[in-house]
């Protein structure tokens, strides 16, 4: 989610604090997660930039991804982004 608001982890804790920011469809152990198009809507209406980049999966050479390492579970779909799938180096 930082990577695609282009902002910190921190401030997408302070963003979804303010009452325009959409509420997360679920709350799990490892963050919020919240319907893309919520936050696609999010962005228009303030203006915000979205950088879709950050939802492209590049895990060529990447062990550590999910994909990397041989896992079904990635984080991000076309539908959903959690506030853990961007931050990850």
């Amino acid at each position: 989610m930082a990577k695609l608001l282009g902002v910190s982890r921190q401030r997408i804790t302070q963003l979804a604090a303010k009452p325009w920011f959409p509420a997360p469809v679920a709350r799990l152990t490892m963050g919020a997660v919240w319907e893309l198009a919520d936050i696609q809507q999010m962005a228009a209406e303030t203006g915000r930039t979205l950088h879709p980049q950050a939802l492209q999966c590049d895990t060529e050479g990447d062990t550590n991804s999910a994909a990397g390492r041989g896992d079904r579970g990635a984080k991000v779909s076309t539908s959903k982004v959690s506030a853990s799938d961007t931050t990850r180096a």
